[in-house]
């Protein structure tokens, strides 16, 4: 996890003893924002430090009256657009909380790392909602840019077609529908063997147009292809360092990724393709971030 402070522009301190003067430092500074919460008999508390876009994340176990034992930190961007997650699960672990459920538009299952822990503990209710509103952002450490693939009309006609079909029939399944997950199942063992076929002949960027699937052991760790649609440029006033904020169509799914140039192989282009691996993170319901007063939000 500290690697991914480079996401944020924090190259520097990604190493342990330096994340660890980097800690140091912050809490010795006053303008923080700490929530507590507790877990069984102990007091916990998630400090935020803001820099300019991101934040810095700090989670630990209260100690002492003024004395704080940081165990996990978590790079974070100040992102008030969001996702609806249906039928959401919440796991709790030393880690922090993740957040897995059916994002609404594409109505595939994702995994999300959350930032921040108090609410999932003060705020039992949401244990029980049938869906949540959060940001889902991706931070990356390892990532590359590919030249576009050409579509014709046609080809982006069909494209959206067998999008739209896929959505119709997860909905169905979702509701029960065995014609659906027939189908679906279907469609899925033919893919894998025309993508075995094809294989034999081709480069696997030339089959896909775009793909996004497990990448590891943690859950919200994936490997994406998609096409670049915008680019921004973040600057982290705190190290002075600027990361790329891409904004990616994976299959018909937005998505944005946060990589620093150092991390990235080629130049980013809309209409070329990034492919890597990132993690994914957010936040509970990005858009209160207005009403505490963020001088900065994306």
């Amino acid at each position: 996890m500290l690697r991914e402070l480079a996401a944020i522009g924090l190259s520097r301190y990604t190493g342990q003893m330096d994340a660890s003067a980097l800690v140091s430092r912050i809490l010795q500074d006053r303008n923080l924002k700490g929530y507590g919460y507790r877990i069984g008999n102990e007091q916990w508390i998630d400090i935020l430090y803001d820099m300019g876009p991101f934040q810095f994340v700090m989670r630990g176990k209260v100690v002492g009256p003024h004395s704080v034992s940081v165990g996990n930190l978590a790079p974070a961007l100040k992102e008030k657009r969001g996702y609806m997650l249906g039928k959401p699960e919440i796991r709790f672990s030393e880690e922090g909380v993740m957040l897995i459920g059916q994002e609404a538009m594409c109505m595939e299952e994702v995994a999300v790392r959350m930032t921040e822990s108090h609410r999932f503990y003060r705020e039992k209710e949401l244990q029980e909602q049938d869906s949540l509103f959060i940001s889902i952002y991706g931070l990356s450490i390892e990532g590359k840019i590919l030249l576009g693939s050409f579509r014709s009309d046609e080809d982006q006609k069909a494209i959206a077609e067998e999008e739209q079909w896929r959505r119709e029939m997860l909905e169905r399944a979702d509701s029960g529908d065995e014609f659906a997950i027939r189908a679906i199942e279907q469609e899925e063992r033919f893919m894998d063997e025309e993508i075995a076929e094809r294989l034999r002949k081709e480069d696997v960027y030339t089959i896909f147009d775009g793909f996004m699937y497990p990448a590891g052991r943690e859950e919200n760790h994936y490997t994406i292809l998609g096409d670049i649609v915008k680019i921004d440029k973040l600057f982290n006033p705190y190290s002075e360092e600027w990361v790329y904020y891409l904004e990616l169509n994976v299959l018909g799914q937005e998505l944005r990724v946060l990589i620093n140039p150092t991390d990235l192989l080629g130049e980013p282009a809309v209409g070329r393709r990034f492919q890597g691996k990132v993690r994914l993170y957010g936040r509970l319901d990005p858009a209160r971030m207005i009403l505490e007063n963020l001088d900065q939000f994306f």
